[in-house]
């Protein structure tokens, strides 16, 4: 029994949520409050690649889709942070902006596969010698 007695409804604790669809707005059925942040959230992450390029004349171009995008935004970004957290290290998310856009480069000019093995061995020079120096640089996405 509980001690406290019946709950309102809509009010935080109590069964049924609605104070949460309030706050936030209600997902469209079959999808969570987390897959609306993320579709917003990588909405946000192509636009400030996309703007970044634009300006500076630089990848990602329309030869990477936005879905590419946030595919390689998040291996990167995983792969330094997680390297990062190994060395007991912090890298700042500007910091990692930056690392990913000159990843985008690497796919564009040279493909999947030496993508893939350049993030390799960025990765392992991390981890053994630290961060390279042209690496401590930032963008701004938002």
């Amino acid at each position: 029994m509980n001690s406290t007695g019946p709950q309102p409804k809509n009010q935080p604790g109590s069964e049924g949520g609605g104070w949460l669809k309030r706050l936030f707005g209600g997902a469209p059925k079959g999808r969570s409050m987390l897959d609306e942040v993320e579709e917003k959230g990588s909405k946000l992450i192509v636009q400030g690649y996309r703007g970044i390029a634009s300006k500076h004349g630089c990848a990602p171009t329309s030869k990477t889709s936005d879905a590419q995008i946030v595919e390689i935004y998040k291996k990167v970004g995983s792969a330094f942070r997680q390297t990062a957290a190994e060395r007991q290290e912090h890298l700042a998310a500007d910091s990692l902006n930056y690392i990913v856009l000159k990843f985008f480069q690497v796919y564009e000019n040279f493909g999947t596969d030496m993508f893939d093995q350049h993030l390799s061995y960025e990765i392992q020079k991390y981890r053994s010698e630290g961060l390279r120096a042209d690496y401590n640089q930032t963008v701004q996405l938002f």
